[in-house]
């Protein structure tokens, strides 16, 4: 054939890069096996050039000699993982004769990707199970033919378009977990986190919460940081938003006298400037208190300009407001800028961390606004508890906080500790409508051989209850970090705080030990009326007769957690528990259109 070996070794390339790159004659075998000869692509001519330089396969005849086979098959009914977007073999799948251009597909690939698509999780499970034979199969059936892009989506006629806004995705399609990410959000206050104050708490735990949701988060702020957690947000400095800038601190002199300084409009245009960068990676500002308190009235200024003028929504987060606080009155002065901390503007959406401040807010405004504006701030219980990390395993298998009443029996397992009471105290709770956790910590007694069978009693009581997912032996409960005893003396204390009522049925005792310990912890305490129990805690606790039997255990039981602080308790853990706040307010106001 004119080469000196009967063989040439070849680079790796795509299949529809064989002509082009090694000048062969492309030819395709038909159904009968007779070579037959391709037309060119549609509108070729000979010399025909095209994208970046790349020339038509037929353009001149090829010195080698050689005829390359390629019998038509069917369509390639699987992605390929070779080109991004592209599917099928060119010449069967668009009825061309040729394979396209490999320059211009290479173009295409790199140049109009789209997102990956979702996969059933049985693809994604195969496809980590893969036979290594699969890869000849696959590169044999790439070689039927070339590969053609996926036709683009079709866009609805008269749909409009703006930057940054695809016309069919709301906001509530970031929540989705599809191609598309959650809303970026920014949240700005005059100064930000190692700064001790309560308005930068609660922007710091809004921004973690946000981040650990998926949210990209920016925290704008004029001083302030290192973050305590950095990978949670990104912390962008504007020295213009401190209160105490120089600047801004010689503007708000002259404006508490009822002056309008020079520099006030220079200052307001600096910090539309510095924001609308920001905003521009926005899709939604949270502004706290910035839009209420004098403290920096160009920033309040800035803030109006921008909502009328920039695509991302505006929320003002109320904490305070200056023309309602007899401090700050004497500083407001009729019209602009002090007029701006007492109007509702038309764009911004107002958000009161009180029904207290929203019913203000419609006095001094004369808005409508209803209870949906309010969101309070929230707590993290088990940071102000300290729970430790075992705790914090066994409250988020069973979800302590989250139960209306956690009952503690902090004893070993024995006859004589009269379990059984307890049981049917938690099947009490719940056939009260609540519902309940029963914690039960110790092991069976390490010196009665019986003590397994007196567990198998409990938990065949606790099936006929209809309790297993309310009553917990946590001595079968594994901890990943230690192999020893289940429940320590650290994680016991933890458990003290998390409970609502102790309760101690026993039938006979000789101290009361948990009776002191959950004294120290201010927990209420039931027990049974024994003298050991009584040396202990001589009032206080809720002794019940053992000669009463188990009803009026249960009937102790359910007016013990009827207490008012009780009560208060777990109103607090419910309504305030910042997990609550973020998913279920939060995070609908972040995906709502207005």
């Amino acid at each position: 054939m004119g080469h000196p070996h009967a063989i040439r070794r070849i680079t790796p390339l795509q299949p529809d890069e064989l002509s082009q790159r090694h000048d062969l004659a492309t030819r395709q075998l038909d159904r009968g096996r007779r070579p037959a000869s391709l037309p060119p692509c549609r509108g070729g001519r000979p010399r025909d050039r095209r994208h970046h330089g790349s020339r038509h396969p037929h353009a001149r005849s090829s010195p080698a000699g050689v005829v390359l086979r390629i019998p038509a098959r069917q369509p390639l009914q699987q992605r390929s993982c070779r080109v991004p977007g592209v599917l099928q073999p060119a010449g069967v799948g668009r009825g061309r004769g040729l394979p396209p251009d490999a320059d211009r597909a290479r173009h295409r690939a790199r140049h109009h990707r789209r997102p990956r698509l979702p996969q059933p999780d049985s693809v994604r499970a195969s496809a980590q199970r893969r036979d290594p034979r699969d890869a000849g199969r696959e590169w044999q059936a790439l070689l039927q033919g070339g590969l053609q892009r996926r036709p683009a989506a079709r866009r609805c006629p008269r749909e409009a378009r703006r930057p940054g806004h695809h016309p069919r995705r709301t906001a509530a399609h970031h929540l989705t977990g599809g191609v598309s990410i959650r809303a970026r959000v920014g949240l700005l206050h005059y100064t930000s986190p190692p700064i001790i104050g309560c308005v930068e708490t609660i922007l710091h735990e809004q921004a973690v919460r946000l981040a650990a949701r998926g949210y990209p988060v920016t925290i704008l702020s004029g001083r302030g940081g290192p973050l305590p957690e950095p990978h949670a947000a990104r912390l962008a400095i504007i020295p213009e938003l401190d209160s105490r800038e120089t600047a801004v601190s010689a503007v708000r002199e002259a404006l508490d006298r009822g002056e309008i300084p020079s520099e006030y409009a220079t200052l307001r245009a600096e910090i539309v400037q510095r924001l609308s960068t920001e905003l521009d990676e926005l899709d939604v500002l949270i502004v706290h208190n910035a839009l209420t308190l004098h403290f920096n009235l160009p920033l309040t200024a800035a803030l109006w300009m921008l909502a009328d003028r920039h695509r991302a929504r505006t929320i003002s987060w109320v904490h305070d407001i200056s023309w309602l606080n007899p401090i700050y009155r004497p500083w407001m002065h009729e019209g602009e800028p002090w007029d701006l901390l007492r109007r509702q503007h038309p764009r911004i959406t107002s958000i009161f961390v009180s029904a207290q401040r929203l019913e203000e807010w419609n006095q001094l405004t004369g808005a409508a606004l209803d209870a949906s504006h309010v969101i309070p701030n929230g707590i993290d219980a088990g940071t102000l508890l300290k729970l430790g990390p075992r705790a914090t395993e066994l409250n988020d298998r069973f979800g302590l906080l989250s139960a209306d009443i956690v009952m503690l029996a902090p004893v070993r397992i024995t006859k004589r500790k009269n379990l059984e009471w307890a049981i049917e105290a938690a099947a009490g709770v719940r056939d009260s409508g609540r519902s309940v956790q029963l914690l039960i910590t110790g092991p069976p007694g390490p010196h009665n051989p019986r003590s397994l069978e007196y567990v198998a009693d409990l938990k065949r009581l606790t099936e006929r209850l209809g309790l297993q997912q309310s009553v917990r032996f946590l001595f079968e409960e594994p901890s990943p970090a230690s192999s020893g005893h289940a429940v320590d003396a650290a994680t016991l204390s933890d458990l003290y705080m998390l409970s609502d009522v102790v309760v101690l049925p026993s039938a006979s005792e000789g101290f009361g030990l948990p009776l002191a310990e959950a004294a120290l912890f201010r927990v209420p305490v039931v027990c049974t009326d024994l003298p050991a129990f009584r040396e202990v805690a001589p009032e206080g606790a809720t002794f019940v007769p053992v000669s009463e039997g188990s009803a009026a255990f249960t009937a102790a039981v359910l007016r013990a957690i009827e207490s008012p602080p009780a009560r208060v308790r777990h109103h607090v853990i419910n309504a305030f528990s910042w997990d609550h706040i973020v998913a279920e307010r939060l995070e609908p106001l972040l995906t709502s259109s207005s």
